[in-house]
């Protein structure tokens, strides 16, 4: 019995100091070992500065979801609207398509920075559809909503990115890929009403878009 707890005993020691010795030499090894890690910076475009410089906003519908083209529509916004799209401030740009259009607002930005890890989109708003009977006027839940959309460089067409089918005031965000940025720093996003304008003789239903608020974000070393 004396035996077996010696040599347990002179085991348990050289176990402890191999386990002591190996630990030692790691830690040798991770000071020797150096790296840099690059420090994440941000850049926040929106409306509040340089808009129609180098950013811009355009309304206010199209004849199909979503359009074919990166430029539709063609509108440009005012000082005034683009005022009421320039922050997160419950002050809409509210527009209604024309009989047989769906309401949109489309926005560009020029993106300078290089070596993009992330683009962020963010919009805020609501897609209505809004009926207009004997002077009174009412939500249709059924054909409320919104759709969010970029211009794809790689395929030439837009792509969904986040969608509501509410007609409350909604944040819609994305990321996105370097496809969706131009070879000159563009990146383009459409928001669209779910839903055409019809007038009837009695009933009209108005395709209606309000945009409080919209943004990218561009991460980047």
């Amino acid at each position: 019995m004396m035996r077996k707890l010696t040599w347990a005993a002179i085991l348990s020691f050289l176990f402890l100091l191999l386990s002591f010795l190996n630990a030692s030499q790691i830690v040798e090894n991770v000071a020797e070992f150096s790296f840099s890690v690059e420090k994440l910076k941000t850049r926040l475009y929106d409306f509040s500065s340089n808009a129609s410089v180098d950013r811009w906003a355009y309304g206010y519908d199209n004849a199909s979801l979503p359009p074919s083209q990166p430029d539709i529509p063609s509108i440009e916004f005012n000082s005034l609207q683009y005022f009421n799209v320039s922050y997160n401030d419950d002050v809409y740009q509210v527009d209604a398509g024309s009989n047989g259009e769906y309401a949109c607002h489309r926005f560009v930005f020029t993106i300078y920075e290089s070596n993009i890890s992330k683009i962020n989109i963010f919009w805020r708003g609501a897609g209505i559809c809004l009926l207009v009977w004997g002077g009174n006027y009412y939500i249709v839940p059924s054909r409320s909503g919104a759709k969010l959309y970029a211009w794809n460089y790689s395929s030439s067409h837009y792509d969904e990115i986040a969608n509501t089918a509410s007609y409350n005031v909604v944040n819609l965000s994305a990321n996105l890929s370097l496809h969706y940025v131009g070879i000159d720093g563009k990146v383009i996003l459409l928001v669209e009403q779910t839903s055409k304008t019809v007038l009837l003789w009695l009933f009209n239903f108005y395709s209606v878009i309000a945009t409080d608020y919209v943004s990218v974000e561009v991460e980047y070393v």
